[in-house]
C-alpha cells in the first residue's frame, strides 16, 4: 500500500514488466505535438504535402502511443492501453523513415546522381521494401506477444520477434 491508501501496482504484473514513468510519457507526448503540428505548419507553407503524409501521420501516431504510455502510467494493469501504445510506437518511426528517404532523394538529385551509387527512385524502392517487410516481422512479434499477455503467458517470444524486426529495420 502507498502512504495515500491507493494499492500501487505489482510491477510484475502489467504488461510491461513496469510502471511506466508518467512524467516520461508527458514529455514525449508533448515533443511528438509539437513537432507535428510543426511539421504541418511547414507542409501546408512551402506546400511539400509528402511531409503530411509521412512525417505529420508519424507524430500522430507517436501522439496516439505516448497517450496510450501515459493512460498505462496511471492504469498500468490494463491491457488496452498496452497494445495501443505497442502498435502505434512501432509502426510511427517508418513513416518518419520514409521522410528521411523522400529527403535522401531530394539532396542526390540537387547535387548530382553521379555521386550515388542508386538513383533517389532506387533508394525509396529498396529502403521501403525492406522497412515494410521488417513492420511485418514486427507485427508478428507484437501480435504474438499480444496474445501471450492477454492469456496471461510469457509474451518474451513475441517480444524478441519484435526486437530482431527492429534491428533489421535499422
Amino acid at each position: 500500500m502507498s502512504s495515500n491508501g491507493t494499492q500501487v501496482p505489482d510491477p510484475n504484473r502489467t504488461p510491461y514488466g513496469y510502471v511506466p514513468t508518467e512524467a516520461v510519457c508527458i514529455t514525449f507526448l508533448v515533443l511528438f505535438a509539437i513537432s507535428g503540428l510543426l511539421h504541418l505548419f511547414q507542409a501546408i507553407k512551402y506546400r511539400t504535402w509528402w511531409m503530411i503524409a509521412s512525417l505529420v501521420v508519424g507524430c500522430a501516431g507517436e501522439v496516439i502511443g505516448w497517450s496510450g504510455r501515459l493512460w498505462s502510467s496511471q492504469n498500468p494493469g490494463l491491457l488496452d492501453p498496452f497494445l495501443m501504445q505497442i502498435t502505434t510506437t512501432i509502426i510511427s518511426p517508418s513513416f518518419m523513415s520514409a521522410a528521411n528517404f523522400t529527403i535522401l532523394g531530394f539532396i542526390i538529385r540537387k547535387i548530382g546522381t553521379q555521386y550515388s551509387w542508386l538513383t533517389p527512385r532506387w533508394y525509396l524502392i529498396i529502403f521501403i521494401t525492406l522497412d515494410l517487410a521488417s513492420l511485418v516481422v514486427q507485427a508478428i512479434g507484437g501480435a504474438r506477444a499480444s496474445a501471450a499477455a492477454e492469456n496471461d503467458e510469457d509474451a518474451d517470444p513475441g517480444g524478441r520477434i519484435m526486437l530482431y524486426g527492429i534491428v533489421a529495420q535499422m
